[in-house]
């Protein structure tokens, strides 16, 4: 099963090196640090002699010549200044073009250029031993506490600006979660500065190998399976970078898919035909991995592989946190999962009637719907709307229970117009049929706002650290031109963080 192939394939990239390794969060914080995010390791950090001017040691060992091409500069890019004189920050040491990045990183993130200075928790050339497998024993590596300074609380929606923001600034930055990286690990950034003449190896490797920054991938390595597709949308490439000899990349805007045939295509992709299949498609998503357990509560899961995969959820929503063990029973405690809709791009639709009782040729269900529904304050279901429509039948993919006691994921109808007594949520399955509803049942629908929009509908994007014209196109299903004569006067290549452009939502053919 291949549900990761697709994700992210925005990018035709073309660059293959080695494959090596990721870092761990590090050490307990000096008295004016802020939260730790793991452990420290028994070692003494290992510098190297101050200069003032240091002889590049390194290269990113480009093997291609820039390619040019029609270039939308991505929002917030900025060269660095080649300065690798030593500095000490919070404790930890980095070289002046690491913190000049980590300022300017700032000021796309808040404005602030001394906030994520006060969020390392781990600096540049540092040994910690295995837990860091080397990434950090060069300049350009940095690993930043994911808590607001002095507390034990995280801000979804900060974490995915602020990946997007040390990206636009130069870094290839990943959020990494809890026990990701191995048993006990903390959630922390790890970023590494493209182009450091001064980085390690195994840091080089998280950029150019298989695995790497440049490929669309996670930077983790992995020794004869697929690497993880980047959760964060891809590459920010800079025009410096690719001068530097980084591989620039293409972005396929003709004969793409729409949105609604991207969902169908990934919703396809998740049907099992036996329980060994749903078994190994549960492996794959990091459910539960070679158990039998939770396997009704997959349902999970599979709303998040195809938020994702059908690309529902905009690269600025949080498309990234881990879901292996997501349960309808803890929903309203999983802050991961609400971090996927954002407020203002999802509206949340509550309806007090129960489900199986609901009248959907009034208030239909459309594609890309995600629908809870509860039972005395308990949740009961939770799907995504694969087909559907006014005056249409609804189908969603779902684990259904068979006979002998396996699950098979299958396309299931959801109701149709035409046969009111039909459906899953015209059955017991719904947890309220229609002859058993009582008021005990609620549900909810998150909506994609602009999803359903007709052809041409203006609406208003705040351009994001990272953000390009071409990429805008893809997210909104619509066209370079028609954004372009929607914003008369708009510098279409260097676009600026945090101005207002207009998007001319659905203009593809098959969005009408």
């Amino acid at each position: 099963m291949k549900t990761h192939k697709n994700l992210g394939a925005f990018f035709v990239i073309i660059f293959l090196l080695f494959a090596l390794a990721d870092c761990s969060t590090t050490r307990a914080p000096a008295s004016n640090e802020t939260l730790p995010v793991s452990p420290q390791p028994d070692t003494t950090a290992i510098l190297p002699v101050p200069t003032q001017t240091a002889t590049p040691t390194a290269s990113p060992n480009p093997t291609s010549s820039p390619t040019p091409y029609p270039y939308f500069e991505p929002a917030g890019c900025l060269a660095p200044v080649e300065d690798y004189s030593l500095v000490e920050v919070e404790g930890w040491y980095l070289n002046q073009r690491t913190l000049i990045m980590l300022k300017h990183a700032s000021e796309l993130f808040n404005g602030n250029p001394q906030y994520l200075l006060s969020l390392i928790t781990q600096g540049s050339y540092h040994d910690n031993g295995a837990a860091s497998w080397g990434t950090h024993l060069g300049g350009g590596a940095v690993d930043l506490s994911v808590m607001l300074p002095g507390t034990y609380t995280i801000v979804a929606s900060d974490l995915s600006r602020m990946v997007r923001s040390l990206r636009a600034a130069g870094f290839a930055a990943w959020y990494r979660d809890a026990d990701e990286l191995f048993s006990g690990s903390a959630m922390h950034i790890h970023a590494i500065a493209v182009g450091d003449a001064e980085l390690s190896e195994p840091a080089q490797a998280q950029l150019t190998s298989r695995e790497g920054y440049f490929f669309g991938f996670n930077g983790i390595p992995v020794d004869f399976n697929e690497p993880s597709i980047d959760r964060h949308g891809g590459p920010v490439v800079c025009s410096w970078m690719i001068n530097s000899g980084y591989p620039a990349y293409d972005v396929q805007l003709d004969g793409r898919m729409t949105w609604k045939q991207r969902l169908l295509q990934a919703a396809g992709s998740l049907l099992t035909s036996s329980g060994q299949d749903t078994r190994q498609l549960a492996d794959n998503l990091s459910f539960y991995p070679g158990t039998l357990r939770g396997m009704q509560d997959l349902e999970g899961p599979l709303v998040m592989q195809l938020l994702h995969e059908s690309g529902l959820i905009l690269d600025e929503d949080a498309p990234y946190f881990q879901l292996p063990r997501f349960r309808l029973s803890s929903l309203d405690d999983e802050w991961r999962f609400w971090a996927q809709f954002a407020d203002g791009v999802f509206t949340r639709y509550e309806h007090a009637s129960p489900v199986g009782a609901f009248d959907f040729l009034a208030w239909p269900l459309l594609p890309g719907d995600v629908v809870i529904s509860s039972i005395n304050g308990v949740y009961y279901h939770l799907f995504m709307v694969s087909e559907g429509g006014e005056g249409a039948a609804a189908y969603s993919v779902v684990p259904v229970e068979q006979p002998d006691g396996t699950f098979l994921i299958q396309r299931m109808l959801l109701y149709d117009p035409a046969r009111p007594g039909e459906g899953l949520l015209r059955t017991a399955w719904s947890g309220c049929s229609t002859a058993e509803c009582t008021d005990a049942g609620s549900f909810l629908v998150l909506r994609r706002q602009d999803l359903h929009l007709p052809p041409g509908s203006l609406v208003t994007r705040i351009i994001m650290p990272g953000d390009s014209l071409p990429l805008l196109a893809l997210q909104y299903d619509t066209t370079l031109e028609e954004i372009i004569t929607a914003n008369p006067g708009l510098a279409v290549d260097m676009l600026n963080v945090g101005e207002e452009i207009l998007i001319p939502v659905n203009t593809l053919a098959g969005n009408s």
